[in-house]
This record gives C-alpha cells, structure tokens and sequence, in this order.
C-alpha cells in the first residue's frame, strides 16, 4: 500500500485505504490509493504514525486504525496520565485502553475489527504541569 509522508505546514482530509477520511497533521504519515496525494506530501517507506506534545488536558492525537498493531510511545517531563483510547464511532464515545502516570513504551495487538481506532492523549482532569510527547505508530 502506497504511505505518503505530509512534509507541509498545514493539515489535509484525506481518505485511508479503507475510504475512510482522515486528518493528516505535518509530519504524520497515510496510507492512501489518492492517485493524486497533495504536492505537500512525499511517498515513503514509513508507517503511518500520529505524534503531538502536550502540555494541557482535553488533549488527544487524531484516531489511527492498528490494522495488526500499534506501538506507543510516552515521553517527556511531566506530570499527568496519558490515556490510550479505543473507538468504533470516531470518539464519540471513547473507551478506555491503558493509562500510564509517567513515561512508557508499549505495543497494542489488535486485528479484530477494521473500523476500530485509538487514539493517545490526555483525558480532562489527567494534566498537572510540564510537557509530554505521544506517539502511535502502525507496526506493519
């Protein structure tokens, strides 16, 4: 599947390979059949992975689909709880995943169902100070 990288300033709807429409912030990486990705966006090898730092609550990366799994990533000077969240309706109604207070690495195996995304962040009520950087990465 072509994965195409967003190397511009701006973020872009596009559809994924499910034909479901996504945001794609700078930096953040797609899987798309657009014969025709924006001129901001470069073909790479790269999963696709959704990044953002925080430094508030009511925080979150946009939802990516695992499609197999996911790797996470917690990083930074912090102190809060960053929340992983589980969907099927586009986060209107978001369940919880995991939580870690502090930083952490891990890996999410979930292949069951195509419409589900996850999503990291920081729930409201979860930020006490300081600067955290999430991320969520496809692992194939």
């Amino acid at each position: 599947m072509p994965t195409y990288r967003n190397d511009g300033d701006v973020t872009y709807r596009i559809n994924d390979t499910d034909d479901l429409v996504q945001n794609v912030h700078p930096g953040e990486s797609i899987e798309t059949y657009d014969p025709n990705p924006p001129s901001d966006f470069t073909e790479t090898v790269e999963t696709p992975t959704l990044e953002k730092t925080i430094s508030g609550e009511n925080v979150w990366t946009d939802g990516i689909k695992p499609k197999g799994g996911l790797n996470y990533s917690i990083s930074g000077e912090f102190v809060g709880t960053a929340t992983i969240q589980r969907c099927w309706d586009d986060f209107a109604s978001p369940k919880l995943y995991l939580s870690y207070a502090g930083s952490g690495e891990g890996r999410i195996t979930d292949d069951a169902d195509p419409h589900v995304k996850y999503r990291i962040g920081v729930d409201k009520g979860g930020y006490s100070s300081g600067t955290l950087t999430v991320k969520l990465s496809r692992t194939s």
